[in-house]
């Protein structure tokens, strides 16, 4: 099965803070992993920077937004706790927790402030995020290949590292070729040995 999109794991995840007891990331994604039955090949499926799982990533998200908009607590670093406005929540809900339902709560915090919070945590995520947009299946790309274009990127390149002190001198490549071919043109006019002069005695 696919990964679910983070709003789809809203409100599975908040009912399992139900129990009120503090719960970690990790057991929450165990607990997910095993109620939408995700295998392993799901569960460490990379997003496309390759820095994080897809799973992870969304069910992170998912906490936040619940967390943002006052339906969860976190009563110490990488923990969540399910809150009044939580339980209140959970005594009659909705068949689906999206952006859109926790936008609901938003104007009932003091000043805005919850609202703030959410607005703050959309952009995050649209920032944030690299998972691939649904119009793009991964699965038509093909099996990737590790060194596919190797040979052919370093073929006939030689790739020099100049010091940061040299950069403003030799801002391009151009900069550096021409440099060295006056220092070549130099160093071949120069004759090869130098005779010594004999003093008389």
């Amino acid at each position: 099965m696919a990964v679910p999109d983070f709003q789809t794991l809203m409100l599975p995840l908040l009912r399992i803070a139900a129990d009120g007891q503090p719960h970690s990331l990790a057991d929450a994604r165990d607990k997910l992993a095993s109620e939408f039955r995700l295998g392993d090949a799901d569960r460490s499926e990379l997003l496309a920077s390759g820095r994080q799982t897809k799973f992870s990533n969304r069910v992170a998200w998912a906490k936040s937004y619940l967390q943002q908009a006052g339906l969860l607590s976190s009563p110490r670093r990488g923990q969540f706790q399910l809150s009044a406005r939580g339980r209140d929540i959970l005594d009659s809900p909705p068949l689906r927790i999206d952006i859109k339902f926790l936008d609901t709560f938003a104007s009932s915090a003091p000043g805005g402030q919850r609202e703030g919070r959410l607005m703050s945590t959309r952009k995050r995520s649209r920032k944030n995020s690299d998972d691939l947009r649904p119009e793009y299946r991964l699965s038509a790309l093909g099996r990737g290949v590790r060194g596919k274009y190797l040979r052919r990127a370093t073929s006939g390149t030689n790739l020099v590292l100049i010091d940061p002190d040299l950069v403003r001198t030799f801002p391009t490549g151009k900069a550096v070729n021409d440099a060295l071919r006056m220092l070549v043109d130099v160093a071949s006019a120069r004759p090869s040995g130098r005779k010594r002069s004999r003093k008389a005695v």
